[in-house]
C-alpha cells in the first residue's frame, strides 16, 4: 500500500510539473500583470541597493535622470535562465540613458551559487541579492519579474516574459521626457520587520489567495501555529514536504491541476493536517 501511495504521489507530482512546463509562461505573465496593477503609473519606491561586490546603488538617484530596468530573479528558475541573455544583451547594449540591475530573490539562493551562476552565464550587469525591501517594494509575485521604470520616475511596465511588450516598454522608459516633479524622488519603500525565534507575531490576519483570512496571533487556539512557505517551482520544497507529508502535497498537487495556477495551500497548518512537528 506504501509503495503505491508513494508511486501515485510521484505521479501526481510529474503530471503537475509537466502542466507547469506547458502553461507557466502566461500563467506567469499574468501574475506578473496582476501584481503590477497598482504600481503602473506610480512613483518608483526609494531603495537604496548593495550589489555582491559591494556596491552601492542608490536609486532616487536614477529617477529623474535614467530609465530604470530591474529584473528579480533566481539561479533555480528555468525561465529565468532561458531569459538571461535577453537581459545581458539588454545591458551590454544599454546606453547612459537606462540603468539595468539584476535583483536575486534571496530565496532559497547563496552567494557562492549566486556568484557560479554569474560566472557559468557571463553575466556583467551589476547583481543584488535581496532581503526582502525590493521584493516587497516592487510587489514581487514571480519569477522572473521585470521592473521598467521611466525616465520620470514613475513604473511603467510589470511583466514575466522576454517578448516584445518588454523591448516596447523599455524603448518607451528611454525615449520618454524626464521630470523633475517629486516622482523623480520616488516613494517611500515600505517598512520590513525581521522575526527571530522567540519574537512576538503582530496581531495581524493576512488572506489567503482564496480571499479567507487567518490570524497570526489566535489567544484562543490550543495548539501552536505552524506557517510554510514556499514558492511552486522549488522543487526541493516539494520533495522535503512530500517525504513528511504525501497527502499534503497530493491535495494541493490536484489542487493546482484543476485551477492550472499556482497551489492554493496558503492557509494549511502541518500539524492539523498530517501530525508533522519538524
Amino acid at each position: 500500500m506504501k509503495a503505491r501511495n508513494t508511486a501515485t504521489l510521484s505521479g501526481v507530482l510529474a503530471l503537475m510539473w509537466t502542466v507547469l512546463a506547458f502553461g507557466a509562461s502566461e500563467s506567469g505573465q499574468q501574475r506578473a500583470e496582476d501584481a503590477g496593477r497598482e504600481l503602473i503609473g506610480k512613483p518608483a519606491p526609494k531603495l537604496v541597493l548593495t550589489t555582491i561586490d559591494g556596491a552601492t546603488i542608490d536609486l532616487a538617484h536614477l529617477y529623474g535622470k535614467q530609465a530604470v530596468y530591474l529584473k528579480f530573479w533566481a539561479t533555480w528558475c528555468v525561465p529565468c535562465r532561458q531569459q538571461m541573455p535577453h537581459f545581458e544583451h539588454t545591458y551590454e547594449t544599454a546606453g547612459p540613458d537606462l540603468a539595468v540591475i539584476a535583483i536575486n530573490t534571496g530565496f532559497n539562493d547563496s552567494l557562492d551559487a549566486v556568484r557560479d551562476y554569474q560566472r557559468k552565464l557571463g553575466i556583467t550587469m551589476p547583481i543584488v541579492m535581496d532581503d526582502g525591501r525590493a521584493a516587497a517594494a516592487f510587489n514581487l509575485r514571480v519569477t522572473p519579474q521585470h521592473i521598467v521604470i521611466g525616465r520620470d520616475g514613475r513604473i511603467q511596465y510589470v511583466g514575466h516574459l522576454a517578448d516584445e511588450r518588454l523591448d516596447s516598454a523599455l524603448l518607451a522608459a528611454r525615449t520618454a521626457p524626464a521630470a523633475s516633479s517629486l516622482a523623480a524622488h520616488g516613494a517611500d519603500a515600505p517598512m520590513i520587520h525581521h522575526y527571530q525565534a522567540g519574537n512576538l507575531l503582530p496581531a495581524k490576519s493576512p488572506r489567503t489567495i482564496d480571499g479567507q483570512a487567518f490570524a497570526l496571533r489566535d489567544p484562543e487556539s490550543r495548539r501552536p501555529p505552524c506557517w510554510f512557505f514556499f514558492h511552486p517551482g522549488v522543487s526541493p520544497i516539494w520533495k522535503r514536504l512530500g517525504r513528511h507529508c504525501p497527502p499534503i502535497v497530493a491535495a494541493c498537487a490536484n489542487k493546482w491541476l484543476r485551477s492550472r495556477m499556482t497551489p492554493r495551500c496558503d492557509g494549511w497548518g502541518l500539524p492539523r493536517d498530517c501530525g508533522h512537528q519538524g
